[in-house]
C-alpha cells in the first residue's frame, strides 16, 4: 500500500512543504494539518473564545482575530504566552478596553517576569521527572556545628 500524503490546510503553515504523510497529520474537521499547526490553530481559537467570554462580548471578531494574528504571526509572540497574558490580565483585573490593548499587555514587565517564573517551574518539574528515582539529587556534604558557639566561643578561640 502506498503512503498517502495530504496537504496541510493551515493558512499560516510555516513548514517548507505542506505535504505530510497521512499517519503524521492531525485531522481537524475535514482537513489535515501538521501537529504544531493544529496546536497553534487550537490555541488561537481558545484565545478568541476566552477574550469573548471574559473581556468583552461586544468585540468585533474581525478586529480581535486580526489583532491576535498580528501578535502571533507578525510579531512572533508564542500563542501560549498570549493566552497566559490574557488569563493573567483577567485574573488580576487589568483593564482591557479593546483588542489592541493586547499589544501593550504582552510587553508588561510584571507579566513577563511571571511567565519566566512559570517556565522555570516547568523546567524544574521536568528535571525531577527525568531523574532516575524522581528525586532531586542530594549532595554528600554534612554539617557539624562548632562546639564553641556563642560569645564565649569567639573569645576562647
Amino acid at each position: 500500500m502506498a503512503n498517502k500524503t495530504v496537504k496541510c490546510r493551515y493558512k499560516h503553515c510555516k513548514h517548507s512543504s505542506r505535504d505530510i504523510p497521512r499517519e503524521d497529520a492531525v485531522k481537524v474537521g475535514n482537513s489535515y494539518m501538521h501537529p504544531d499547526c493544529a496546536k497553534t490553530s487550537r490555541l488561537l481559537v481558545e484565545i478568541r473564545d476566552y477574550y469573548y467570554e471574559y473581556v468583552s462580548k461586544t468585540v468585533v471578531m474581525k478586529t480581535l482575530m486580526a489583532t491576535i494574528n498580528n501578535i502571533v504571526f507578525q510579531k512572533g509572540v508564542d500563542p501560549e504566552y498570549l493566552m497566559f497574558v490574557l488569563k493573567y490580565a483577567v485574573t488580576h483585573k487589568m483593564t482591557i478596553r479593546s483588542p489592541y490593548g493586547l499589544h501593550y499587555l504582552i510587553d508588561n514587565s510584571r507579566i513577563k517576569s511571571e511567565w519566566k517564573k512559570r517556565d522555570a517551574q516547568i523546567v524544574i518539574k521536568s528535571a525531577m521527572v527525568d531523574s532516575d528515582e524522581g528525586e532531586v539529587p542530594t549532595s554528600t556534604f554534612t554539617y557539624t556545628p562548632n562546639a564553641n558557639t556563642g560569645f564565649g566561643g569567639i573569645i576562647r578561640k
